[in-house]
């Protein structure tokens, strides 16, 4: 062989020594690069997921109150249903107390149509407003 033959071929060799060398270098260079990009993605999902936490349990704490004020109303309608069952009981008590009341001043009227109602005021009917009957005297 000759000695430019042998010089080409160490050339040759260097050469694809030194690009193999770029192309390793390069490949580090990117795999340093791509193992820096997903620590700061980490990072970055890291702190969402603690704020993503937070907020969950902000949210169930508003869930929560959401319950507790809507078991307070539920029981406060409840309360007012029962209060006016019970006026519309009472209700029903003073009519029939109011008309039981009644009957005995209209056998008292019958009785004697001119005695007076204790100091009160009860007109028989709309006509009688005006005609002074039923006042006391």
């Amino acid at each position: 062989m000759e000695t430019s033959t042998i010089v080409w071929i160490v050339i040759a060799v260097i050469v694809v020594i030194a690009i193999i060398a770029v192309i390793a270098m390069v490949m580090k260079r990117n795999k340093e690069t791509r193992r820096k990009k997903g620590g700061q993605l980490r990072k970055r999902a890291d702190e969402q997921d603690t704020g993503g936490r937070s907020r969950e349990a902000r949210a169930a704490e508003v869930e929560a109150r959401g319950r507790k004020a809507r078991a307070e109303a539920d029981e406060k309608a409840a309360n007012a249903e029962r209060l006016e069952a019970e006026a519309q009981q009472q209700r029903r008590g003073a009519q029939q107390e109011r008309g039981q009341v009644d009957e005995q001043y209209q056998q008292a009227d019958k009785l004697d149509p001119d005695g007076s109602r204790t100091g009160r005021r009860r007109p028989r009917d709309p006509d009688d407003r005006g005609s002074g009957r039923g006042t006391s005297g």
